[in-house]
Order: C-alpha cells, then sequence, then structure tokens
C-alpha cells in the first residue's frame, strides 16, 4: 500500500483550540443550559469577541420565523379603547419605522430597525399617553359626582347602575396611570 503524501494531520494544540466546540448541525438550542457557558466571564477579551463572530454567524444561517411566547395575557396587549383604526395606525407605525433597507450582519440590522422604531414608538407614546393622569381624574370627578346624587335618592336604579360603571372606568383608568 502506498502512503498519501501531503502533511501529516495537525496535533490539538492548547493555543489553538477554540473555546467552543463546533456547533453540529442539528443543534437544539432547548437542550442547552446555563453550565454550558458558565465559563464565558474568564475569556480573554479576543476570545469573547470571536464567540460573538460565530454566534452571529450562526445566527444569520438561521431561516424561518421566530415564535414569541409572552407571559402577558391578551387583556395586558389590547388598547384601551380599542377600534380597529386604532389598531390599524399602530401597526402602520410599526411597519413604517420596521422597513427599509440596512446593510450588515443580521444582530446590527435588527438595533437599526429597534432604533428608527423607538422614535415611532415614543410619538405614538406621547400622543396617546399624555393625558392620562388627566383621564383618571376625569373619571374620579364623574364616579364622585353621581356618588353625591346616589345620596340624594339612594334608590335610583339608573344611577346604581351608573355609578358600577364609574367605579370599572375609574378603577380601568387608575391601573392605566399607575
Amino acid at each position: 500500500m502506498a502512503k498519501k503524501k501531503g502533511r501529516p494531520p495537525k496535533s490539538p494544540s492548547p493555543h489553538n483550540s477554540s473555546p467552543l466546540p463546533s456547533i453540529p448541525k442539528n443543534l437544539d438550542f432547548e437542550q442547552l443550559d446555563d453550565d454550558d457557558f458558565e465559563d464565558i466571564d474568564n475569556l480573554s477579551p479576543k476570545k469573547a469577541a470571536s464567540i460573538l463572530k460565530k454566534l452571529d454567524m450562526l445566527r444569520s444561517k438561521i431561516k424561518g420565523k421566530a415564535v414569541v411566547q409572552s407571559d402577558e395575557t391578551e387583556r395586558d396587549v389590547q388598547p384601551e379603547s380599542g377600534g380597529k383604526e386604532e389598531e390599524a395606525s399602530n401597526k402602520r407605525i410599526v411597519n413604517q419605522n420596521w422597513s427599509g433597507r440596512r446593510e450588515g450582519c443580521a444582530m446590527f440590522r435588527i438595533m437599526r430597525n429597534l432604533e428608527h422604531l423607538k422614535g415611532g414608538l415614543k410619538d405614538l407614546n406621547q400622543r396617546k399617553l399624555k393625558s392620562i393622569d388627566v383621564k383618571e381624574i376625569q373619571a374620579r370627578d364623574r364616579l364622585d359626582y353621581i356618588q353625591n346624587l346616589l345620596q340624594s335618592d339612594p334608590m335610583n336604579n339608573h344611577l346604581l347602575k351608573l355609578e358600577k360603571e364609574a367605579k370599572e372606568e375609574h378603577l380601568k383608568k387608575e391601573e392605566n396611570f399607575s
């Protein structure tokens, strides 16, 4: 048998070893533990930078849609005064600020999109929420007014119903304010 010519295989060197093992093709991120990343604080800045670069390359190769899970309940996410127009307006603001051609790696593009989105969301926040304290005070004043009317006529079913609605509205406004 003839020997193959060429360089002998490289022997592992402590200076050449990567701090992370090679990434398998079928990596399941849910199987990773915190113990897998325990030595990351002890790395030199150069090694940490190379790890981050590898992670960015890995992220750029991942295709498909991300599934976001949240602990928020549907009630917490819905707009207060709701309506299809308001929801469409909010989506339009997000789409306008998120879309745009940005160059760079995936993480850099996401950061740029988030920076652009921040301005639009700030404007939305100021327009929608700047008078939230005034709305809470108005709801409390309405409740006080109805309760004063109930003092003079405690058996009025219409006033009792209005008081119940005013209490709910006041609690909702107070919850949004705090």
